[in-house]
């Protein structure tokens, strides 16, 4: 597998996205399966939940018989699994979170454009055939649904897993009911993963900060 980490890919107002990008080895063209999202790219199962990932190995050892599990991130795809199918598999810090610059904001307009912008981006690349597809779980799902309505031309295919298509009635009030425990407890998690806090870890890929390489101060992050 070919692997190019850090990848930057311009937008049209002037900010860029990074991304890692995993392929088969050789000079082929192949489709792309894309994420974006701000759980970062750099940062594995086995980092982000290192009890968790301890306790589905122990108890179902045989999902490493085909992957190594080493470039398994939260709730996309796997590299290992798809790049012997003869797929690219990229995976994007969504603006304003891991390395990308900017201000995060969630399923906003602008990260929607973004998503968009960099699906014709990568379909533009030599390696890749033109054919873009979304796959991803949850945030990633949301994100694909929103993607997939800018209708970006070279969008093949979206693939959304369990996520919210209304997020008043399925995240915020169920029933009606003000419910935002789960919202809550996911802002503050991961909200650490906001480009330039001092709170990213290490990649174990490239032994760099995950948040990027630069550090703001605690103002400007507020």
């Amino acid at each position: 597998m070919d692997i190019a980490w850090d990848v930057e890919m311009p937008m049209s107002d002037g900010g860029s996205l990074r991304a890692n990008v995993y392929r088969p080895p050789g000079a082929a063209r192949v489709p792309v399966i894309v994420t974006m999202g701000p759980y970062g790219k750099d940062l594995p199962m086995s980092v982000t939940y290192p009890d968790l990932w301890a306790q589905l190995v122990q108890a179902r050892p045989e999902i490493l018989g085909r992957s190594s599990g080493r470039y398994l991130v939260w709730e996309v795809p796997d590299p290992e699994r798809w790049t012997p199918h003869g797929y690219a598999v990229v995976h994007i810090d969504a603006r304003g979170t891991g390395r990308s610059p900017g201000v995060w904001s969630p399923f906003s307009p602008r990260e929607s454009l973004d998503f968009a912008e960099a699906v014709e981006w990568l379909a533009a690349q030599q390696w890749c055939t033109g054919k873009v597809g979304v796959l991803g779980v949850s945030y990633h799902a949301m994100a694909a649904w929103r993607v997939a309505e800018r209708q970006p031309p070279h969008l093949a295919a979206v693939i959304p897993w369990f996520g919210s298509g209304d997020a008043y009635r399925e995240a915020l009030r169920h029933g009606g009911i003000l419910s935002n425990t789960f919202v809550d407890a996911w802002w503050f998690r991961w909200v650490a993963n906001q480009h330039g806090s001092e709170d990213g870890a290490l990649s174990p890929f490239t032994g760099e900060a995950s948040t990027g390489p630069g550090q703001l101060d605690r103002a400007e992050l507020e």
